[in-house]
């Protein structure tokens, strides 16, 4: 049972594919120092992550299970390994050592491009379900133990949409729909992909659910200072990166405190290690301990000022 006067906590994941593991070494930190959620908003793999907590509110057992799912044989690593390898945070060229080399990630590159063009998106539509259908139990979102709302993108208004009812399976996959990676969801007569295109850091939509203290997770890679300009496509990759960091930095100035966990290095698409992405999440709660106490400490003094 909460106490009396103690401020309502939310967590705001933000999305990131593989960086977002780093999210459950966060909720682990958090859970062992007795840092209570109240209320769970996530984008993309934010929203994964957020949805299997806020069902089971166990860190330790949302961590076996995104295991046990990366580990078997329904998750798609060939396909993510040729993303990491092929396609870069902005896809960004990079210099290659030779024209062999360099002439087998053009044609690739080119595949993966050529089946976004044939058809709706790299991973199958099967594919994407059976995995969402492994981590999350088939429940409505108002009967999760943690009030909890993902954030998707309406591909036809361009608007967010908040999910913060209804099928919490439908409400995952549609905020975690990656375009050209993964197919858009249809849901309640819109066409629904990731939400990072509107609000990949969902502090505001956190804050809608109650939150009186807004703790952000920030997976997002930095902008790299590059020159590589060769292509048309580069720009326009780069320029796109450029917006949503501006946007990313506007939301965040709503939160009270941002957990910035040191994976900026890793490739979005890179599931190889994921206990080291964990493990790197966790020390970043530990580390944000004292300002998050800090930060609770003064919010309950004001209360009682008031």
């Amino acid at each position: 049972m909460k106490p009396s006067g103690s401020p309502r906590i939310g967590l705001a994941l933000g999305g990131g594919a593989a960086r977002g593991l780093s999210h459950i070494g966060a909720l682990e930190g958090l859970e062992e120092a007795g840092i209570p959620m109240d209320v769970i908003a996530g984008t993309s793999m934010g929203a994964l992550v957020g949805a299997c907590y806020a069902a089971f509110p166990n860190a330790r057992k949302v961590h076996e299970a995104f295991l046990r799912f990366i580990y078997s044989e329904h998750f798609p690593i060939d396909r993510f390994d040729f993303l990491r390898d092929h396609l870069s945070a902005e896809e960004m060229e990079e210099p290659l050592p030779g024209p062999i080399q360099q002439f087998k990630k053009v044609v690739q590159k080119g595949f993966f491009y050529g089946s976004s063009v044939v058809r709706r998106s790299f991973v199958p539509e099967e594919d994407f379900r059976k995995g969402i259908e492994m981590l999350l139990p088939d429940l409505r979102i108002e009967q999760l133990s943690i009030p909890f709302v993902a954030v998707a993108t309406d591909l036809s208004s361009g608007r967010e949409v908040l999910l913060s009812k209804g099928p919490l399976r439908e409400a995952v996959l549609a905020s975690s729909a990656i375009p050209g990676v993964f197919p858009p969801v249809s849901y309640e007569g819109r066409e629904l992909v990731d939400g990072s295109w509107v609000h990949n850091i969902p502090v505001e939509p956190v804050r809608k659910l109650g939150a009186d203290i807004v703790i952000a997770m920030d997976i997002s890679r930095d902008i790299q200072d590059t020159s590589h300009w060769r292509r048309g496509l580069n720009i326009v990759f780069r320029t796109n990166a450029i917006t949503r960091s501006v946007l990313q930095k506007i939301q965040l100035q709503g939160s009270d405190v941002c957990l910035r966990p040191d994976i900026g290095r890793m490739h979005w698409g890179d599931f190889r290690e994921p206990e080291e992405c964990i493990a790197i999440g966790r020390e970043e709660a530990y580390r944000k301990l004292p300002l998050i106490r800090s930060v609770i400490n003064q919010w309950a003094s004001k209360d009682i000022k008031s």
